[in-house]
């Protein structure tokens, strides 16, 4: 739970210098059914302080902290979060590159990300299997507004069912802008897929992999 991992850091510096990847929530991606959502919510803010090399974060919304300073948010890189987001009250995250959004991407959340993300470069948005082609207009108006408004972004990319993939990659068409050149991509998905928690946890230890087989570098000292 939540509230022992803060206790552990808490307890251990060198640990929490460790933390660099953090999971809050259950494989499918959803609240643990035996928690509160403000105690735990109190947790995460605790981790949050207390992990100062922390680069990815994957949680429920309904865990993001309600409040917190600026001063107690590490330098986070790549958050992978439901669909409502964080609160407004969070503070500006410059240090964010790549946001992934499990659920459908609203207009107004996009407002969010645009408001608090100003580095951002990459949008990843995996859409319910179940959702209907009704997405495919407010998916386009997102798609518009973030490439309008984002001058760092260099990619945008919906995973989602062939019954919504068909009409959104004839809508998206239109929305692509020329002079910036962003790479919007559709991907569709099936409903046997592996869970939200075993893809994260696979792309994670891929990507330590890579990093420990890259090695130190070296850095020319003449």
């Amino acid at each position: 739970m939540p509230s022992r991992f803060a206790e552990a850091l808490a307890l251990s510096p060198r640990l929490s210098s460790l933390v660099e990847s953090v999971w809050i929530g259950t494989l499918d991606f959803e609240v643990f059914g035996d928690s509160q959502l403000g105690p735990t919510s109190s947790s995460v803010a605790r981790i949050l302080a207390l992990a100062p090399n922390l680069r990815h974060l994957a949680l429920p919304s309904e865990y993001f902290p309600r409040l917190i300073t600026p001063y107690r948010m590490p330098p986070i890189e790549h958050l992978t979060i439901t669909d409502d987001l964080f609160p407004l009250s969070t503070p500006k995250i410059p240090s964010l590159y790549t946001i992934h959004v499990y659920g459908p991407l609203w207009p107004t959340r996009t407002e969010i990300v645009i408001s608090h993300c100003p580095n951002l470069k990459h949008v990843f948005c995996t859409i319910p299997y179940s959702s209907q082609t009704t997405y495919v207009t407010p998916a386009a108006q997102c798609t518009q507004a973030l490439q309008a408004r984002i001058q760092s972004l260099a990619s945008i990319e919906f995973a989602c069912s062939k019954r919504v993939a068909i009409p959104l990659k004839r809508t998206l068409v239109d929305c692509f802008d020329h002079e910036r050149k962003i790479e919007i991509v559709v991907n569709t998905r099936n409903p046997e897929q592996i869970s939200p928690g075993e893809a994260w946890f696979r792309e994670r230890t891929q990507a330590e992999g890579q990093r420990q087989l890259s090695g130190p570098k070296l850095r020319n000292t003449s």
